[in-house]
């Protein structure tokens, strides 16, 4: 029995070091694949960030003419607009991320379950029943 969990346990460790050896391939031909778009991506997402307050400036001045509001007025409103949209946009976000990271909680007990068992497999008979 000591011999076949000890050759259960090799087995165990060397698809780890597997795995964990794969992981490495597959995320350096990620970054290989990916690095151009993720450095355009970031470059877009600068841009239109940027590009936002040139159109909420543009929004307020166009409030302040259309609705003859001051200029003081018209931009603490289109603020406060913005701000509420982009805080409630955030809201919705964080609350999906919060049920999203629940899939992550069903691998971490089907790891611990795992682990439970190699453990059991692995402790001798006697020591179990102390």
């Amino acid at each position: 029995m000591r011999r076949s969990a000890s050759s259960l346990l090799k087995d165990f460790a060397r698809l780890a070091d597997l795995q964990i050896q794969l992981l490495g391939v597959d995320l350096y031909d990620f970054w290989q694949q990916a690095r151009l778009g993720i450095v355009a991506t970031l470059g877009a997402v600068t841009l239109a960030l940027s590009a936002l307050t040139v159109l909420l400036f543009g929004l307020a001045d166009f409030i302040q003419t259309a609705a003859g509001w001051s200029e003081a007025l018209s931009h603490v409103v289109t603020g406060g607009c913005a701000l509420l949209i982009g805080g409630l946009g955030l809201l919705l976000g964080l609350r999906q991320l919060t049920t999203a990271a629940g899939a992550l909680q069903r691998s971490r007990q089907e790891l611990q379950e795992n682990l439970e068992w190699l453990r059991s497999i692995l402790t001798p008979e006697d020591e179990s029943e102390t």
